[in-house]
């Protein structure tokens, strides 16, 4: 998702609520609160690097997670600075992101959409964690 879709997807969460600012520093001071919360609640693809990949990385990028377990470490999401930069996140996630934004800036549904993001996050993590049993299983029976 590019971050001018992200901008309109906020835009419509909100519609009859309240209009964001033409000011692109308060939705981008959003976007690093709700980029951040979902990066910390869940296992977003584009953000998890192995040790090895860190390693490469490790002088551009912050880190906002570790998990020990499973070496791996969650890196802190770009935020985008034009309309065309990507956002940085699994387009999974791109509207739940987008529902966290909307419930600081709403006025009348800043816990229901609050609510809906972490939700989202839930059975998004429900749903990861379903996958990772598959690929356990077929392991299990491909020998």
């Amino acid at each position: 998702m590019k971050y001018r879709e992200f901008k309109h997807l906020v835009e419509v969460i909100l519609t009859g609520d309240i209009a964001i600012s033409d000011d692109d520093a308060y939705l981008l001071a959003a976007m690093r609160y709700a980029f951040e919360t979902v990066a910390m609640s869940t296992d977003v693809a584009v953000l998890t690097v192995t040790e090895e990949e860190y390693q490469q990385v490790k002088d551009t990028r912050e880190v906002v997670r570790v998990d020990l377990q499973n070496k791996r470490r969650t890196l802190r999401p770009r935020i985008p600075i034009n309309d065309d930069d990507d956002i940085d996140l699994d387009e999974g996630v791109c509207f739940t992101a987008a529902r966290l934004v909307a419930s600081l800036f709403s006025i009348e549904k800043m816990q229901y959409h609050r609510d809906i993001a972490m939700n989202e996050l839930k059975d998004y993590n429900e749903l990861l964690q379903a996958m990772r049993e598959m690929e356990l299983n077929n392991e299990a029976y491909s020998y």
